[in-house]
């Protein structure tokens, strides 16, 4: 019987203009030639309505109905497409574009998660704002100008370090240390220590060699 109602109820549905008035809850209230109407948001109606927006909606002779789309609304106001669940966006072939004249606002209370075999970025300026960062990657190539590095604290731990570079400046304001199992400098033309106080020893052997040795 319930079924049957249902099937006398959609029989029997109606279309008509109306203009949004009113919103409770999920519900609707739509004024049409033939009255006001208390109705829902049919699922295919992305676009959630708002107050003055002129709307198609489905009526039942029992009462109530749907609000099928959303047909007009005041030039330039904005539009959004509301869901009350779940969503996929999906294409079986070909690719999916998103594009905006002014700008994309990417927002959720929990995670974004971005999955692609090839990932690519590109931009004029940027700026990253992130409390804590895990990255986890085989390989790591980058070409900048200019590097600019702020930080309380640096710790790397590394199997093997190498830099080549033209030319090297360190200004450490209270202590430098170094621990290594051998240390070994080569300078092709001059090498030189200097101190308020220096001390050189060893448990063994302290070897000086050169052509000419000057002291004091």
């Amino acid at each position: 019987m319930d079924n049957l109602a249902r099937k006398q109820v959609y029989l029997e549905a109606t279309q008509e203009y109306g203009k949004v008035v009113g919103q409770e809850d999920s519900f609707y209230s739509v004024e049409t030639d033939s009255g006001l109407y208390r109705v829902m948001r049919a699922v295919s109606c992305v676009v959630q309505p708002e107050v003055n927006d002129l709307v198609l909606v489905s009526l039942s002779s029992l009462g109530g109905g749907y609000i099928l789309a959303v047909l007009e609304r005041v030039q330039g106001a904005k539009a959004t497409l509301s869901f009350d669940s779940d969503v996929d966006i999906r294409t079986s072939e070909g690719s999916l574009s998103i594009a905006s004249k002014q700008g994309i606002d990417l927002a959720s209370t929990e995670s974004i998660n971005l999955i692609a075999s090839r990932l690519g970025i590109a931009s004029s300026e940027g700026e990253i704002n992130i409390s804590r960062l895990t990255f986890l990657g085989s390989f790591f190539e980058g070409s900048l100008e200019t590097v600019k590095l702020l930080a309380r604290t640096f710790d790397a731990i590394t199997e093997r370090f190498f830099r080549r570079t033209k030319r090297s400046y360190r200004f450490i304001e209270d202590t430098d240390q170094v621990k290594a199992g051998s240390l070994n400098y080569i300078a092709d033309k001059s090498l030189m220590l200097r101190g308020t106080f220096s001390q050189i020893t060893a448990k063994e052997d302290v070897h000086i060699d050169g052509e000419r040795i000057n002291i004091g």
